[in-house]
Order: C-alpha cells, then sequence, then structure tokens
C-alpha cells in the first residue's frame, strides 16, 4: 500500500474543519466527504494530534469524527 504525503498547508485546512476551539481538546465534529477523504482527515489529526480518530458516516455526505486530541494523547501536556 502506498503512503501518500500531504503539504504541512493541506493538512492545516483539513484539521480546521473540525479543530475544537483550542486545537488541543478533544475532537467531537463532523465534515462533508465533499470537503476532503476519510484518509486525509485522519492524517491530519494524527499529524496535529499524535492521535487516531474514528469516524461515522452520516447521511448527506458527512461523516461524524472524533479523536482524544492533543492534550490527552502520548504527545499532550498532562
Amino acid at each position: 500500500m502506498d503512503e501518500k504525503t500531504y503539504s504541512q498547508e493541506v493538512l492545516e485546512k483539513t484539521f480546521e474543519l473540525v479543530q475544537a476551539t483550542n486545537w488541543k481538546d478533544p475532537i467531537h465534529g463532523s465534515f462533508s466527504l465533499e470537503d476532503c477523504s476519510k484518509e486525509l482527515m485522519r492524517e491530519s489529526i494524527i499529524h496535529f494530534t499524535a492521535t487516531s480518530p474514528t469516524f461515522k458516516t452520516l447521511e448527506g455526505g458527512r461523516v461524524l469524527v472524533q479523536a482524544l486530541g492533543y492534550r490527552m494523547g502520548p504527545a499532550g501536556d498532562h
């Protein structure tokens, strides 16, 4: 399986779709599959928080995403 490499700019724009007010907080959000793929969202969350997200596909092409977030993850300031 080939791994894709995304630019910092792409990862930032993707993460901004679901990040909490404070980027270190847990992630509980949703995004449209028209805006990005689950794969890209997974990579952006791992990149910024060092935690793995979970996804649930919703009606209308939206996806619910949750992750512990930076603060609660292995790289966090806890």
